[in-house]
Protein backbone atom coordinates (compact mmCIF):
# COMPACT_ATOMS: atom_id res chain seq x y z
CA UNK A 1 0.00 0.00 0.00
CA UNK A 2 1.58 3.08 -1.36
CA UNK A 3 1.07 6.65 0.84
CA UNK A 4 2.21 10.08 -0.16
CA UNK A 5 4.03 12.35 2.12
CA UNK A 6 1.67 15.30 3.27
CA UNK A 7 2.44 18.18 4.21
CA UNK A 8 1.67 19.53 8.01
CA UNK A 9 1.75 23.63 9.22
CA UNK A 10 5.59 24.08 10.14
CA UNK A 11 7.29 21.19 8.46
CA UNK A 12 8.20 19.67 4.52
CA UNK A 13 5.90 17.08 4.25
CA UNK A 14 6.56 13.97 5.59
CA UNK A 15 5.43 10.00 5.56
CA UNK A 16 2.29 9.93 7.33
CA UNK A 17 -0.35 7.68 7.29
CA UNK A 18 -3.42 7.25 8.56
CA UNK A 19 -3.65 4.73 11.27
CA UNK A 20 -6.65 3.03 13.05
CA UNK A 21 -5.93 1.72 16.90
CA UNK A 22 -7.80 -0.75 18.64
CA UNK A 23 -7.07 -1.74 22.59
CA UNK A 24 -9.49 -4.69 23.35
CA UNK A 25 -12.51 -4.12 22.35
CA UNK A 26 -11.97 -0.15 22.17
CA UNK A 27 -11.78 1.26 18.92
CA UNK A 28 -10.78 5.89 18.59
CA UNK A 29 -13.21 7.29 16.16
CA UNK A 30 -10.66 9.07 14.04
CA UNK A 31 -7.80 7.25 12.60
CA UNK A 32 -4.82 8.90 13.62
CA UNK A 33 -1.58 10.74 11.19
CA UNK A 34 1.37 8.64 12.19
CA UNK A 35 4.88 9.92 11.08
CA UNK A 36 6.63 6.27 9.48
CA UNK A 37 10.48 6.97 11.37
CA UNK A 38 13.30 4.25 10.55
CA UNK A 39 14.95 6.00 13.20
CA UNK A 40 12.78 5.44 16.07
CA UNK A 41 12.66 2.24 17.83
CA UNK A 42 9.09 2.25 18.67
CA UNK A 43 6.18 3.67 17.93
CA UNK A 44 4.98 6.89 20.31
CA UNK A 45 1.53 8.17 20.90
CA UNK A 46 0.42 10.77 22.78
CA UNK A 47 -1.15 10.10 26.40
CA UNK A 48 -5.01 10.94 24.87
CA UNK A 49 -5.03 8.12 22.27
CA UNK A 50 -4.45 5.50 24.92
CA UNK A 51 -7.01 7.07 27.47
CA UNK A 52 -9.52 6.93 24.09
CA UNK A 53 -8.31 3.77 24.03
CA UNK A 54 -9.27 2.99 27.57
CA UNK A 55 -5.80 1.45 28.68
CA UNK A 56 -5.08 1.68 32.59
CA UNK A 57 -1.84 3.68 32.86
CA UNK A 58 -2.16 3.33 37.03
CA UNK A 59 -1.30 -0.15 36.50
CA UNK A 60 1.45 0.27 33.79
CA UNK A 61 5.10 0.85 34.98
CA UNK A 62 6.78 3.64 33.52
CA UNK A 63 9.98 3.69 31.55
CA UNK A 64 12.07 6.54 30.34
CA UNK A 65 12.86 7.32 26.41
CA UNK A 66 15.15 9.79 24.92
CA UNK A 67 14.33 12.02 22.22
CA UNK A 68 16.42 13.10 19.34
CA UNK A 69 18.03 15.60 21.96
CA UNK A 70 18.83 13.64 24.40
CA UNK A 71 16.40 14.54 27.03
CA UNK A 72 14.21 12.11 28.78
CA UNK A 73 10.43 11.60 28.87
CA UNK A 74 8.15 9.34 30.42
CA UNK A 75 6.23 7.36 28.68
CA UNK A 76 4.00 3.97 29.92
CA UNK A 77 4.14 0.86 27.20
CA UNK A 78 1.04 -1.28 26.14
CA UNK A 79 0.44 -3.58 23.39
CA UNK A 80 -2.38 -2.37 20.79
CA UNK A 81 -3.50 -3.52 17.78
CA UNK A 82 -2.68 -0.53 14.82
CA UNK A 83 -4.72 -0.78 10.66
CA UNK A 84 -2.90 0.61 8.53
CA UNK A 85 -4.30 0.22 4.85
CA UNK A 86 -6.80 -2.71 5.78
CA UNK A 87 -4.26 -4.56 7.37
CA UNK A 88 -3.46 -4.84 11.25
CA UNK A 89 -0.06 -5.11 12.82
CA UNK A 90 0.00 -5.90 16.63
CA UNK A 91 2.64 -2.98 17.99
CA UNK A 92 4.07 -2.07 21.43
CA UNK A 93 3.52 1.56 21.42
CA UNK A 94 4.81 3.78 24.39
CA UNK A 95 2.34 6.06 25.57
CA UNK A 96 3.68 10.01 27.30
CA UNK A 97 2.68 13.32 27.37
CA UNK A 98 5.72 14.91 25.57
CA UNK A 99 4.08 12.99 22.43
CA UNK A 100 1.81 15.02 20.73
CA UNK A 101 -0.76 13.87 18.66
CA UNK A 102 -0.20 15.84 15.79
CA UNK A 103 2.89 14.33 15.24
CA UNK A 104 2.76 10.25 16.83
CA UNK A 105 5.70 8.43 15.57
CA UNK A 106 5.39 4.69 14.45
CA UNK A 107 9.35 2.90 14.83
CA UNK A 108 10.71 -0.21 13.80
CA UNK A 109 9.38 -2.41 16.82
CA UNK A 110 6.70 -4.28 15.56
CA UNK A 111 6.04 -2.43 12.23
CA UNK A 112 9.40 -2.91 10.68
CA UNK A 113 9.27 -6.67 11.52
CA UNK A 114 5.86 -7.08 9.93
CA UNK A 115 6.05 -5.05 6.80
CA UNK A 116 8.74 -4.11 3.95
CA UNK A 117 9.15 -0.06 4.09
CA UNK A 118 10.15 1.67 1.14
CA UNK A 119 10.49 5.62 1.39
CA UNK A 120 10.70 6.94 -2.14
CA UNK A 121 11.65 10.62 -1.07
CA UNK A 122 11.69 11.72 -4.95
CA UNK A 123 8.23 11.25 -5.59
CA UNK A 124 6.73 12.08 -1.92
CA UNK A 125 5.44 8.33 -1.78
CA UNK A 126 6.21 5.85 1.25
CA UNK A 127 5.05 2.05 0.35
CA UNK A 128 4.08 -0.38 3.25
CA UNK A 129 4.22 -3.92 2.36
CA UNK A 130 2.95 -6.28 4.74
CA UNK A 131 3.95 -9.72 5.44
CA UNK A 132 1.49 -12.08 4.02
CA UNK A 133 1.33 -14.52 6.86
CA UNK A 134 0.35 -11.53 9.81
CA UNK A 135 -3.30 -11.07 8.69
Amino acid sequence: MKFSYLQIPGFSKRPLVPVSFRFGSHFLSQPVLCLVDSGADLTYLDMGVGEELGINFAKIKPLTSFGINGEGFTGYPAKIAAEIGGWEFSLEAVFSRSVRRTFCVLGQEGLFDMAKISFARFNWEVELDPRKEIN
